[in-house]
């Protein structure tokens, strides 16, 4: 999995642990950005990969910048909730006949959490995680307790089958699936940073008040009409062709397109932030079928923005001309407007593709000359019009 996504602005973010984790991790970078995004917005990871991948090691690794507390556990077939959620009080039991159970130092209380081998949960354990995970609370009963929980990376060696673990499995955001290293470039680099241990830079302590403030920057990045609708007609297209995307996975997806516009040094997030966040949250059964209508449906996407930036030219044209009796000024406002018009008819009939990967790729080029076109017409029209 590759998440493409600039990554400058993160790693000064995380003051350099971005890096410094790439490097002790090798081979593990997108799956450290994404774990990052996972903290910023407060979302849960699912990291599925063989044995010996690295994903315990990563865990605890990412878990110790961050300043509260971490529950780690190694899941189990015969494990019971208590394992995660806390014995029962006993005590309080035989004297009052309340059932209550003691949550210090279990999931219930802890920022951070950890759950190796997640899927051998038993279903009915796997239960009392949907509403930790998803509402920050814990209910038994009489007894409810809001949980502080942040973010949680489970990881597993297999994906779920049954119902309840799949809708556990639903509350994890983003979904990494691993691979062990392949090439000899990367092997021999693993070698030498593990075998060799040329580093040993430690991580950098990330406040509480720092990883609040890039939350509420994130929340503050701006959704404009245009993408949400293009956004809600990619939607409309994968949930027939992938039934694991869920209302609240679609919903949650919107911050993660946030996150991407922000990241990218962006204050509204645009269409390419939403492709991106799409790729990562909802799209995790990649197919020719999928890539094909995807294509299909940016292509008609890039077709009706040209229309529109074409109508907004004439409008444009019509309004500062509205009044005026100068009929050069005029005609070559009118010139102006049709070499523009030219322009992106020019760029949107090279980029025409119906191929999934390749329209994703032209259409971030093709969104921002529009751009620049637009910011190009209102010049002419205000020096023109002196």
């Amino acid at each position: 999995m590759t998440v493409f996504l600039p990554t400058e602005r993160l790693d000064v973010l995380t003051k350099g642990n971005l890096s410094t984790l790439s490097r002790k991790v090798h081979g593990r970078h997108s799956l450290i950005v994404v774990m990052y995004l996972a903290a910023f917005l407060q979302e849960h990871v699912l990291i599925v990969g063989p044995p010996g991948t690295g994903k315990s090691y990563l865990a605890r690794m990412f878990f110790s910048q961050f300043p509260g507390r971490t529950f780690h556990i190694v899941c189990s077939e015969r494990m019971s909730e208590e394992y995660l959620v806390g014995p029962l009080d006993m005590k309080l039991f035989r004297d009052e006949g309340e059932y209550r159970h003691k949550t210090e130092g279990t999931i219930v209380d802890a920022e951070y959490a950890f759950l190796d081998e997640f899927l051998d949960l038993p279903d009915t354990t796997a239960r009392c995680l949907l509403e930790i995970l998803n509402e920050r609370t814990f209910t038994k009963g009489k007894q409810k307790e809001n949980c502080p929980l942040r973010s949680c990376v489970a990881a597993t060696n297999f994906s779920a089958e049954s119902e309840e673990l799949q809708a556990v499995q639903d509350r994890f955001i983003f979904r990494v699936d691993l691979e062990g290293l392949q090439s000899q470039e990367d092997i021999h680099s693993a070698l030498e940073k593990t075998v060799l241990n040329r580093d040993d830079k430690k991580l950098t302590s990330l406040s509480l008040s720092a990883l609040s403030k890039i939350r509420q920057d994130i929340e503050s990045v701006i959704l404009d009409s245009f993408s949400l609708e293009v956004y809600s007609l990619l939607v409309s297209i994968l949930k027939p062709l992938d039934t694991s995307i869920t209302d609240r996975r679609v919903i949650s997806c919107v911050r993660v397109a946030k996150a991407f516009a922000f990241l990218s040094g962006r204050d509204i997030a645009q269409i390419d932030d939403f492709i991106g966040a799409i790729t990562l949250c909802l799209v995790r059964k990649p197919s020719s079928e999928i890539s094909r209508e995807i294509g299909a449906a940016l292509t008609e996407v890039k077709k009706d923005f040209r229309c529109r930036v074409y109508h907004w030219l004439v409008e444009s044209l019509s309004n500062d001309c509205r009044g005026k009796k100068n009929g050069i000024t005029r005609m070559r406002l009118r010139t102006e407007a049709t070499h523009l018009r030219d322009m992106i008819d020019k760029d949107f009939g090279a980029s025409n593709s119906t191929d999934g990967a390749r329209a994703v790729l032209v259409f971030d080029s093709s969104y921002k000359i529009l751009e620049e076109c637009r910011e190009k017409l209102e010049l002419v029209v205000r020096e023109l019009l002196k």
